[in-house]
């Protein structure tokens, strides 16, 4: 029986800082599935010109992008961080214009993708579980080919984090109303976690020649990011009273597994959907939606007094 080859063997990226690709400074993705494409879209010719026969289709615009699973760690979250909502002083505040350069190794080639764009980004987990992190990727410019031995060394990831570790000795998923000020005792046991933030960037907005994309917010519109959980039915239907008053909440979740290997998440201002499952247990789903808080364009409250829909944060020596 012959050995079975995986075909992308290794998969790092950093962040670009030039209008080039660059393996200077790459971080290794602690990967568990997905492999970056590229192909172009062509574009029908429907003039007949007498011959009674369309001519041959144009080659239309480059596509290149990927969806990439992968565990989280805090080496490798933070450069996707920077990228997926932008950098201010060590906080990730929800707002980019940055991008990756991504290479990969299979068994034949050195693959460079430059210009890389997060288009999405959702870190999820469940009990019993590590944390992963899938996210999408899309750039205007060209695959390029080389050799295997110019791969760069990158630097290794750290201990993937485990979904215990929100909720252990120091770890925590904590929400309420926004006019509390949240603490051990709004601490929640939730069976499992997402957040996921959408950049709105597609190719529609791609200006081809220029290696560039224009995510839709930053053309006046907003990045949309949501955030849900499984909570079990006690007395108090916490959530349910929420989502018919209509109040905002706010969330603060940490994953600890050191003082210096942490990362949090939090969102000032959201809505909640809640509903009762059919579980033998009753369980409450709840999925909170950002939203503004109707004063401007502000997203604060006087407990998180910020202007973005969401900030993370990554502890790491």
């Amino acid at each position: 029986m012959s050995d079975t080859i995986k075909i992308l063997r290794k998969l790092s990226y950093e962040v670009q800082g030039t209008a080039s690709y660059e393996d200077s400074n790459m971080v290794l993705a602690p990967l568990l599935s997905g492999i970056p494409v590229q192909s172009f879209d062509p574009i029908e010719d429907e003039a007949i010109d007498g011959g009674g026969f369309r001519d041959t289709s144009l080659q239309g615009p480059r596509k290149t992008g990927g969806s990439i699973s992968q565990y989280l760690d805090v080496t490798s979250i933070r450069e996707l961080l920077k990228v997926a909502l932008g950098t201010d002083g060590g906080i990730y505040p929800g707002n980019n214009e940055e991008k990756l350069s991504i290479g990969g190794l299979d068994g034949v080639k050195y693959n460079k993708y430059a210009d890389c764009y997060v288009s999405r980004i959702r870190i999820e987990g469940s009990a019993g579980q590590a944390f992963t992190v899938n996210w999408d990727f899309i750039s205007p410019t060209a695959e390029v080919r080389a050799a295997t031995a110019g791969y760069p060394t990158p630097t290794a990831f750290r201990e993937r984090m485990s979904f215990h570790e929100m909720g252990g000795l120091n770890g925590y998923l904590r929400v309420s109303d926004c006019d509390d000020a949240l603490d051990s005792a709004d601490n929640l046991c939730v069976e499992d976690f997402f957040v996921e933030v959408q950049n709105l960037i597609d190719y529609q907005h791609s200006n081809c020649g220029v290696g560039s994309l224009t995510p839709r917010w930053g053309m006046g519109g907003n990045i949309q990011v949501t955030c849900g959980f499984t909570v079990a039915r006690h007395d108090a239907d916490d959530f349910l009273g929420w989502r018919d008053g209509d109040t905002g909440l706010q969330l603060d979740a940490v994953v600890y597994k050191a003082s210096d290997n942490q990362f949090r998440i939090r969102i000032p201002w959201s809505k909640c959907k809640a509903q009762v499952s059919d579980d033998p247990t009753a369980k409450v789903n709840v999925e909170l939606m950002v939203s503004r808080n109707g004063e401007s364009s502000n997203y604060y409250n006087s407990n998180m007094a910020w202007n973005e829909p969401i900030r993370a944060n990554v502890t790491y020596e």
